[in-house]
């Protein structure tokens, strides 16, 4: 069984040993993203390279799929010398230990996150979660962070405004939905006493002129410049402290 949790371009992937249904233990993996890269991507390249030099099992239960399921099945049997199953879990008993594993693999990746010795944390993750992932992930990350660094900033950061959000309404609900779990996230931990905590809204992330996208979602060079601008300020004063 193979889990993966991507956060702030970092991997963490954990493999699960299952014989007879008997577990034979686990190992983390803390595997080098290219920039943008997604769970697939990071997934099949994974796999190949981890069962380059081993046998894989028949059943592989993966929390992502891959980009080329068939070349990768194709690839694996060929080193197997029988057939390798891909399979994601949707619902069951594989499902619950599937997103067992993926939660081991995110709260392993908070930790390595952790032993960083930064001036500042900064959590931009929205784009690349739901609300609900939202919800669940955030206040662990930020617990996790704060009982290893007591004194550092810690800044979240809202989505940011999805230009075609101004004519298509499921774009604005969405980031919209992302954004109020976020802050709903930071008033509870601010409330709980968690203190040096930061918020940025979305409002003056990328401007309003639909200039600083390149498809009403993803920012331009422009787009990315605005960012950098609005957030430079914060982070310069948060440093200096």
């Amino acid at each position: 069984m193979v889990a993966l949790h991507l956060e702030h371009g970092q991997a963490c992937v954990q493999v699960f040993f299952i014989r007879a249904n008997q577990s034979w233990g686990n190992r983390d993996f803390y595997p080098k993203t290219g920039a943008g890269a997604e769970e697939p991507e990071i997934m099949e390249a994974f796999l190949t390279q981890f069962y380059d030099d081993k046998e894989p099992p028949r059943l592989l239960l993966l929390s992502h799929p891959v980009e080329n399921p068939d070349l990768v099945a194709e690839a694996l049997a060929a080193r197997a010398g029988r057939k390798v199953e891909l399979a994601v879990p949707l619902r069951g008993e594989k499902a619950e230990l599937v997103e067992n594993a993926t939660r081991n693999a995110r709260e392993s990746l908070a930790r390595v996150i952790a032993e960083i010795d930064a001036e500042v944390f900064v959590l931009d993750c929205c784009p690349n979660l739901g609300p609900e992932e939202i919800a669940a992930r955030t206040e662990p990350v930020v617990r996790t962070l704060r009982d290893a660094h007591p004194d550092t900033p810690i800044v979240l950061m809202e989505n940011i405004i999805y230009q075609k959000g101004y004519f298509l309404p499921a774009a604005r609900e969405s980031y919209e939905a992302k954004n109020a779990e976020l802050k709903a996230a930071y008033e509870r931990l601010v409330a709980a006493g968690v203190t040096n905590l930061h918020y940025i809204p979305c409002d003056n992330l990328l401007g309003d002129d639909a200039e600083a996208t390149v498809d009403g979602t993803h920012a331009t060079d422009l787009g990315f410049l605005r960012m950098a601008q609005a957030i430079t300020p914060v982070l310069n004063s948060l440093a200096r402290k």
